[in-house]
């Protein structure tokens, strides 16, 4: 099931939705740490954190592409609306600056930023978890290393 059928067409539960993945995001630290933890597990659960991470990104830029059109809408609606209903004939540029600033159009903007930023922080999270695995792979490598160089 796609997470914006949890969405409200008109975002009023957004708020409520990102807590979810800003709490999945504190969460991770501890999935990113190798310390404390057998060489064998850490390699073994590399894939399913980078599985479950990456399914996240995968929601949150489904969020975001729905936010955005949601934004387009507002967007759209406005600038129809200035079009035509305005006294005066108003060029490109002129509706541009009018719905810039509608209240209803900043605070979907405001939304979508808010999504990016969550969007960004889950990539970066995704980033770490590649650098964990090559820093297992190294750890790995160099254990290795250590039993075959090990004089009978």
């Amino acid at each position: 099931m796609s997470i914006i059928l949890k969405l409200l067409p008109n975002l009023s539960n957004l708020g409520d939705v990102l807590d979810v993945y800003t709490d999945i995001l504190h969460g991770a630290e501890d999935d990113l740490m190798i310390t404390g933890k057998t060489l064998h597990d850490a390699n073994r659960d590399q894939p399913l954190h980078m599985s479950y991470y990456g399914q996240r990104l995968v929601e949150v830029k489904t969020i975001r592409k729905y936010v955005d059109a949601r934004v387009d809408q507002v967007r759209g609606t406005l600038w129809v609306g200035y079009k035509e209903r305005h006294s005066v004939a108003l060029g490109t540029r002129d509706i541009d600056q009018y719905v810039n600033k509608e209240d209803s159009y900043v605070a979907m903007s405001d939304m979508s930023i808010i999504t990016s930023e969550l969007l960004n922080q889950f990539e970066m999270l995704l980033e770490a978890f590649k650098s964990r695995g090559y820093a297992l792979r190294n750890i790995t490598e160099s254990r290795i290393a250590e039993v075959q160089d090990f004089i009978l």
